[in-house]
Parts: C-alpha cells; structure tokens; sequence
C-alpha cells in the first residue's frame, strides 16, 4: 500500500493508503494514530484501481468518510470504545465492513489454517480461563457480532483487530456480572 493522504486534527494522525499491487486490497486502508501508536484501521472501498491514479469519485468519498469519521470523534486524549464503535459504524455506512469480510476471507483460505491460526488459538487458551472452558470460547469465536462489522472473533483476528475483539469480549463478561 502507498500513503495516499494524511492529516492532523482532534489529536489524531489518519493516514489513506491506496493498492500498489494488485495482492493489495481494492480500498482505502485508513490508518487512525494518536501519538504515533495505530488505534484503528478502517477500509473504504475504491470504485476504480488508481491504475493511473485515482479516480475522482474514489477521492470524494475518502473526503466524505473523512468528514464523518472526525465529526464522530471526540478528542484524542477521549478515545475509547464507544469512539472505535462509532468508526466502525461509519466504515459500515460507507460499505467498509464488506471489504474487511473479503480481507478475511482473503486470509482464511478454506484448506486449513491460516498463517493468523496461532493468534486464535492464544486467545482462546487465555480466555477459557475467564469463559469457563476451552469449547465455551471457541462457541463464542464463531459468532459474528455487528461490533466487529460483522466478523466473527476469530475472523477480526485475523484481520488485526485483536483490541476490538478484546473490548467486545470486556463488554460481554461486565454485562454477564
């Protein structure tokens, strides 16, 4: 991926990539840093390959979700889940969520596991202990939760959201207390 644009404002870094291959994702890889350190990744979908660059209608929609996305953001020094839900409801808006799902799946290729297998298996072995038991986490890793853009757990780790998923898995046990 190439960086496209950035800018600053709230606090926040946010980054735009755009494919420079075509092993890359066909969208905008949206990078949000505060301090240096990456909080959130969002996808916008490009209607067009930027071939030989991009295309105008692709640009107007990164303005678009740019716009958006800062006008849902509170301060950088405030950002929590409530604010990564509300990214991830935009990113949903703009069609988003259907790119991350073929990234997944992208990565999950249907003969085995993947090179992020160890990745769910950590998690699960960490959190049985909290669940209760090894079969009661990889239940809860099959089902797909509209927080996660409608991944599973275990697919949202293997498309680098282990933050989101351990935030939704926060949420489930303080609303199970």
């Amino acid at each position: 991926m190439n960086l496209y644009s950035h800018f600053e404002e709230k606090g926040y870094r946010v980054e735009a990539y755009v494919p420079n291959s075509d092993a890359d994702i066909d969208a905008f890889e949206i990078r949000i840093l505060i301090q240096g350190e990456q909080k959130k990744v969002l996808y916008l979908p490009l209607s067009h390959l930027p071939v030989f660059g991009l295309d105008v209608g692709d640009a107007q929609e990164l303005e678009l979700f740019a716009a958006a996305m800062m006008e849902a953001l509170p301060e950088a020094s405030s950002y929590d889940v409530a604010a990564s839900a509300a990214l991830d409801a935009i990113e949903e808006k703009f069609s988003g969520a259907r790119v991350r799902v073929k990234f997944a799946q992208r990565l999950m290729p249907d003969t085995g596991p993947g090179p992020f297998e160890w990745t769910c298996d950590a998690f699960v072995v960490t959190a049985a202990g909290v669940l209760g038991s090894r079969e009661a986490v990889e239940k809860w890793m099959g089902i797909a939760s509209p927080e996660l853009g409608n991944l599973t757990p275990k697919e949202a780790l293997h498309t680098g959201m282990a933050r989101e998923v351990l935030a939704l898995l926060a949420r489930q046990m303080k609303s199970e207390r």
